[in-house]
């Protein structure tokens, strides 16, 4: 009698085929590519018309809608398949493809200058929706005259602050068309900023007697939760506007001179006059609700980038 000899189920192969199986349900949608966007957009091609194509974005259980995209703006379609449709051989000039731009840009304030200051900024692309920004400000380019309610007058104003945070910028969302060619540092934006400052004004005695000046030390930080919005126009020069609220404190000293040592000084009815930020109640040295807001122009600098 010949015994039964049994074979062993081979669990490899078997897993092996459950995970393609699967791997081919996860793959079943087409890849459409743009011309000037680096994304890949997953969709499902529903019919290819003579001027456009029509599909759905993947999955098509969430978005049953017919989408229709001229075939002057596909480079190319890859599908499930594996097949590959080319509809435009080249991308576009390497000026406008989005690895081609500038990742670097420099601002100023143009209205700085008003509060006899200079402000510049550098932003730096890290990488796709994330950049870095630093900023410098120096006060005291001139003449500085501010009269506040107590009637004392800044007629000087020496020092600075510094800027930098982390700008997450916000790409546009789907449309009806798909996204266009966008520029990495163009859109809507957050960005949380860490701020510190540090000047001296000097006030006059309200009646414009430079004798019997005093000067102010402030020097302080805060942090603060940018809300803006960039535009950028080709690969050369943006505008730049932001609101922000925050905390900050600024700490306040009478710096002690020959003419005003014996003058008794209420620190409390000078104004910093709102370099850095703008305090939203004057208490020395306590953290307090602040805010900050600008506007910025600038140019993009450096070599385009071919990553």
């Amino acid at each position: 009698m010949k015994s039964k000899i049994s074979y062993p189920i081979k669990a490899p192969l078997i897993f092996l085929f459950v995970f393609n199986v699967l791997v081919a349900k996860i793959n079943a949608q087409d890849q459409l590519f743009l011309i000037g966007h680096l994304e890949v957009v997953l969709i499902k091609v529903i019919e290819i018309k003579k001027n456009e194509v029509a599909f759905k974005y993947w999955p098509i259980e969430e978005n049953p809608e017919i989408r229709i995209e001229p075939k002057s703006s596909i480079h190319k379609i890859i599908f499930e398949s594996g097949s590959i449709f080319i509809f435009n051989d080249v991308l576009l000039p390497k000026q406008v493809l989005q690895y081609e731009q500038r990742r670097t840009a420099i601002k100023i304030k143009p209205l700085a200058i008003l509060n006899s200051a200079i402000s510049l900024s550098v932003e730096h692309l890290i990488r796709p929706r994330l950049s870095f920004e630093g900023s410098i400000c120096y006060l005291g380019l001139g003449d500085y005259e501010s009269r506040n309610l107590y009637f004392n007058s800044i007629i000087s104003v020496k020092g600075g602050f510094i800027k930098a945070g982390v700008k997450l910028i916000d790409t546009p969302k789907k449309s009806k068309k798909v996204n266009r060619y966008m520029h990495v540092l163009k859109g809507a934006y957050f960005k949380p900023e860490l701020v510190y400052l540090n000047h001296t004004n000097i006030y006059s005695d309200g009646f414009g007697f430079q004798s019997t000046a005093v000067e102010v030390n402030y020097s302080g930080a805060g942090l603060f939760l940018n809300f803006g919005r960039q535009w950028v126009f080709n690969d050369n020069f943006l505008i730049d506007i932001y609101l922000g609220p925050g905390l900050g404190y600024k700490n306040v000293n009478k710096i002690p001179s020959i003419m005003t040592t014996n003058i008794k000084v209420d620190l409390d009815v000078f104004d910093s006059g709102g370099f850095g930020f703008i305090e939203l109640s004057e208490t020395p040295g306590v953290a307090i609700p602040c805010f900050q807001s600008g506007f910025k122009i600038g140019f993009l600098i450096g070599k385009k980038s071919n990553k």
